[in-house]
């Protein structure tokens, strides 16, 4: 198993930024597979997105993730926006243009990683797990499946009702914090793919009972579900901690990687 980080000179954030990429190895020593033709074979890839607090990071450090990238043959990238919810801030970086168009390509233009919808997942926890069902529903035709883990899915309630030291909803968001009914809202997101008859990738939530975001969480499944939708929703112990997403990932690994 391959542990890149990769540093990118982003055009979208004027700035040198920091991804890490787990890349499973594939030759006859080590690989799954074997072989010449299949070590150049492009890996299928999972975006792992990190939650409010978190970087880069957070996945290698809290889970077993590099284990079951090794026994799937899936890439993992892993890249940081800080505070910047996965969107173009209202006062800050276009994390989410890098995320979804500058990061993607780049990588693919390094790295035999696949573009196809078939071979592209995103996953991620908190934050990330909006971050995960935002780029999916923004972007249906480049992602087959997406997963949150206690994901701050009702994002208008979310940044107005959540208080932590040291975040500042506002720089993500704007000052009036009006969330809802635009490109950052994840029902409207919804509304309008199924609307526009787009083919919506696989969508799977988990949330633990004891979690603060439990009712945002069975709020969009109730609303996704009633939709008429395929959707996934999953509770089961467990409080807003890794020691809870470090058990919930790997069902949901499972899901995002079944052929």
């Amino acid at each position: 198993m391959a542990l890149l980080t990769i540093n990118v000179a982003s055009r979208v954030l004027a700035r040198q930024a920091d991804v890490v990429v787990l890349l499973p190895e594939r030759d006859e020593q080590f690989g799954p597979r074997g072989g010449a033709s299949e070590a150049m074979r492009p890996y299928r890839v999972l975006y792992l997105l990190h939650g409010l607090g978190g970087d880069r990071t957070s996945w290698l450090r809290n889970t077993t993730i590099e284990d079951l990238a090794r026994t799937t043959d899936v890439a993992v990238v892993m890249p940081q926006v800080e505070h910047g919810f996965y969107t173009d801030m209202a006062h800050g970086q276009p994390y989410f243009s890098f995320v979804a168009d500058e990061l993607p390509r780049y990588l693919a233009s390094i790295l035999p990683l696949s573009t196809r919808r078939e071979d592209t997942m995103v996953c991620g926890a908190s934050m990330g797990g909006y971050g995960a069902f935002k780029l999916a529903l923004t972007y249906p035709e480049r992602f087959c499946r997406a997963a949150a883990l206690s994901g701050a899915l009702d994002i208008q309630r979310f940044v107005t009702t959540f208080t932590q030291e040291g975040f500042y909803p506002r720089l993500a968001f704007g000052d009036d914090l009006g969330v809802a009914g635009t490109a950052n809202d994840l029902f409207y997101l919804l509304d309008r793919d199924l609307d526009a008859g787009y083919a919506l990738p696989g969508l799977y939530s988990f949330c633990g009972t004891e979690d603060i975001l439990l009712e945002e969480s069975r709020r969009f499944a109730q609303y996704a579900q009633s939709r008429a939708i395929g959707y996934e929703y999953v509770e089961g112990p467990g409080e807003h901690r890794w020691t809870t997403w470090a058990q919930a990932i790997l069902p949901a690994f499972t899901w995002l990687t079944a052929r």
